[in-house]
């Protein structure tokens, strides 16, 4: 039964934890830049598929009924929150799938026995250069999008859509957290990495009232994807008092993040406590 070390105080840990990630980057960006085509067409391809998402989220507004008091300007507020979420995930957090690779190739037992918390080596596994282009996506979007919103911008209005991103960095990384704790006990639950992904991609940058009320209860609730962008652009557009189930969802949303991957960290940890090798998850 493995059994997460604790060295030194929480700051120290924090502080080496911290060291491992910018070495282990550093020398994998070195290392990726040495191809350069490679690295353009891994940037390339961030590119492309965020645009995508762009592109869908427009051609949605202007052919599907039912979006309500929520303009163009507004769903696009939502799919910059969107965009700007999955980039800064894409940069910190898009290693989370690769951990069945790493239980199967047994580096996990590996990465047990170092002094490094193991999430922060596998967060660390390899540089995703694609996340480059996400970001780039993300920062190109807000720069000519953000001063057609209907949005009266002002310092709280800037820092509570930062604020939004970052929960919704770590909203997605809570629900990718969870799918990896799962595949410590079974590497069956590999798929739900890549339905996790689809369903942030199609579903978060739109609305809830689109869906059924079942929809919305789950994806406010259960796969809480609704925070990522509807909750927090109905704070910013004033339309909280519109909102699903209670307003203080929207005031509330950037503390959706924080509270989802803290529990996902817990199921984590509880999770790597009962393994017991790459031959116990087959």
């Amino acid at each position: 039964m493995y059994r997460e070390e604790r060295t030194g105080t929480a700051g120290g840990g924090l502080l080496h934890a911290l060291r491992f990630a910018a070495r282990t980057l550093g020398l994998g960006i070195r290392a990726r830049r040495e191809y350069r085509t490679d690295f353009a067409a891994a940037i390339a391809a961030g590119i492309l598929y965020q645009s995508t998402g762009l592109l869908l989220a427009v051609v949605a507004f202007s052919s599907l009924p039912g979006f309500g008091p929520w303009s163009l300007s507004d769903v696009l507020l939502m799919v910059g929150l969107r965009l700007g979420g999955h980039a800064l995930y894409a940069v910190v957090f898009a290693n989370l799938p690769r951990l069945p690779l790493i239980i199967v190739q047994g580096r996990l037992d590996r990465m047990m026995m170092r002094p490094v918390p193991v999430l922060v080596q596998v967060i660390c596994d390899e540089v995703n250069v694609n996340a480059l282009g996400d970001l780039a996506i993300a920062v190109l979007f807000w720069c000519f999008a953000a001063p057609g919103m209907h949005v009266q911008w002002d310092v709280g209005q800037v820092l509570f859509c930062a604020a939004a991103a970052v929960s919704g960095m770590l909203v997605e990384a809570a629900l990718q957290i969870t799918v990896s704790a799962l595949c410590i006990r079974s590497i069956g639950f590999e798929s739900v990495y890549y339905w996790v992904d689809s369903t942030v991609m199609t579903f978060a940058g739109y609305p809830l009232g689109l869906f059924s009320a079942f929809g919305s209860w789950l994806f406010t609730f259960v796969v809480p994807i609704g925070f990522i962008g509807y909750y927090p652009a109905a704070h910013l557009t004033g339309k909280a008092d519109a909102s699903l189930f209670t307003p203080w969802l929207a005031a509330l949303a950037p503390l959706s993040g924080p509270l989802a991957v803290s529990a996902a960290v817990l199921l984590w940890r509880k999770c790597l406590k009962h393994y017991e090798g790459g031959g116990s998850t087959a």
